[in-house]
Formats: structure tokens, sequence, C-alpha cells
């Protein structure tokens, strides 16, 4: 089993979020006022909620990991305790992500799973579905992937002058007062 979530907040106070199980052929969707059950092949042919899923895969830490928590975990964008749990990243509108939120499920994941929404739940989720949440979600993973080639590439920036003051100071200073230098300055 699977599952991933997608939380969204911005500045006005919006929150929003999605979370996915997966099984098989089905897939279990919930959001902050609907769920339903629908198939993998309903999801992939829906390119807006399709886009979503990709997200929360993107956006989860260890899909294949829900968390059972007795006393359960209040989470301020359900206004409600949770009790299961799936350890995801946050979407903000000025920021890209901010890691380490949990996104919870209302009631236990795996019996929700068993069994496919009828037609008309699925269309009404559809419907809703896009009316809550309103940004493209290829946008949100283009901007997602910028995000991080430019934390990767200021990563190597920073480590590629380290390895510059490294060689300056071995060129100075001899071999172990350099080391003694890096290891307690520099790295």
């Amino acid at each position: 089993m699977e599952c991933s979530s997608y939380n969204s907040y911005d500045s006005s106070s919006i929150n929003n979020y999605v979370l996915f199980l997966r099984s098989n052929d089905l897939i279990y969707i919930e959001t902050l006022f609907l769920s339903a059950t629908i198939t993998s092949h309903d999801l992939c042919n829906n390119k807006f909620l399709y886009g979503y899923y990709l997200l929360s895969l993107a956006f989860t830490k260890n899909p294949k990991k829900i968390l059972f928590m007795e006393k359960g975990i209040n989470l301020g964008l359900f206004h409600t305790s949770r009790k299961w749990c799936v350890l995801s990243n946050i979407h903000r509108k000025e920021e890209y992500y901010i890691p380490g939120t949990y996104s919870g499920f209302d009631t236990n994941p795996y019996d929700r799973i068993l069994q496919l929404s009828y037609p008309e739940e699925i269309n009404t989720f559809l419907q809703y579905f896009k009316e809550d949440f309103k940004t493209c979600p290829y946008t949100i993973l283009n901007s997602f992937i910028h995000y991080e080639i430019k934390e990767i590439s200021e990563e190597l920036q920073k480590q590629e002058n380290q390895i510059k003051a490294a060689d300056v100071l071995i060129t100075i200073f001899p071999f172990d007062i350099a080391v003694m230098i890096l290891n307690n300055y520099l790295l």
C-alpha cells in the first residue's frame, strides 16, 4: 500500500490538503470536505487530479509508511485530532515547501480503500476537487523543480568554495594545521 499527501497553505490562511492511498488498482482520495475511491485508470485519465497525485508523491517523505498514533495528533489543518498520519511536506505560496509536516486521515485508511465509490460520488468528488484546488498542479511541480535545482546549485557552490578555501589553507599552513582549521571552521 502506498500513501502520499499534498498540503497547501498560503498567507491568506487558505489551507487545503489531498491524501492518496493506493492499493493495487484502487486509489482512495481524501480532501478537507470529500473523499472517493477510484481506479488507477480513472486517476490517470484525469490530468488535473493526476497532477496533484504526482505532487503528493514528490512531497511525501516515505509514501509507503502510514503511522498510527494511539493518542492522535492535533493537526491544525484538519481542526481535529487524527490518529492515522503520513509524514509529508507543506507547500506555501511564499516558499516552495516546509519539510516534516504530518497529514492525517479521519478514519483508518485501510478500511476506506476496499470499496470503489459509485459513479455519482466520483463525479461529485471530481467537480468539487477542481473548485477547491484551483492552481494548476503542473505549475506547482515546475516551481518545486526549480526550487530544488536552486537548492542543489547553492549546496554545490558552497562545497566548491570550501574546496577552494582548503586548497588555499594547505598552501599557506602546514597540512595538520590546515586540517584543524578546516574541521573547526569550514566543515
